[in-house]
């Protein structure tokens, strides 16, 4: 990902992530997700608990182990988000499930936070 298409997508996210109807990504942001497997709806849902989900490290599961240990535990908030959203590891992920609708979506920011 170049970092005008990481601005981009980042730059989509935080106009839409509160949004009650928020639009659906379009161009690089559209296509930027696709290649890396990520439903708009889902990252739209984990970008709103954020700081909920993943308290200390955002990366996918390998990544927050590898983090883990460097403080010498197993695992971080987050494990089960980062395995459906960004899959094991570069070579394993695979689609997330789909976030559902807005509507889902916001209920689902109510929720209890992972772990």
């Amino acid at each position: 990902m170049t970092t005008e298409q990481y601005i981009q997508t980042l730059r989509w996210a935080a106009e839409n992530y509160r949004s009650e109807v928020p639009c659906r990504p379009d161009g690089s942001v559209a296509s930027t997700l696709e290649r890396l497997q990520l439903d708009s709806d889902e990252l739209l849902g984990v970008v709103d608990r954020l700081p909920e989900i993943f308290r200390r490290f955002v990366g996918n599961v390998d990544q927050i182990r590898v983090q883990a240990a460097t403080v010498n535990r197993r695992w971080f908030h987050g494990i089960r988000v980062a395995a459906r959203l960004f899959g094991h590891g570069r070579s394993q992920g695979g689609p997330v499930a789909s976030g559902g609708s807005s509507e889902q979506r916001h209920k689902s920011a109510s929720a209890p936070p992972d772990g």
